[in-house]
């Protein structure tokens, strides 16, 4: 066997001991998956508690001139990202 055999076998040995299995593989996805899950979940949550937050706020400055105009680009942004997420 000739030494440039040699360093391709190395190298093919080198990539299949460290190559992930289907298995292995699998299990990441699942991983990730549960883990966007758990992400999307939480961001959705905390989106909610804004608007709440802000339908609070805007109740509370309902008669005070000047105040309610400053929530409603703050309720535009957060229709835009639940518009993105796909939750509203």
């Amino acid at each position: 066997m000739n030494e440039d055999t040699k360093q391709i076998l190395e190298i093919i040995t080198d990539i299949q001991e460290n190559m992930m299995t289907r298995t292995e593989g699998s299990a990441m996805k699942t991983t990730l998956q549960d883990n966007m899950r758990d992400m999307e979940r939480r961001l959705m949550s905390e989106i909610r508690d804004i608007r709440a937050y802000l339908e609070y706020l805007k109740e509370k400055v309902n008669n005070m001139s000047g105040y309610a105009k400053e929530l409603d680009p703050l309720f535009e942004r957060v229709a835009n990202i639940e518009k993105h997420l796909n939750i509203a």
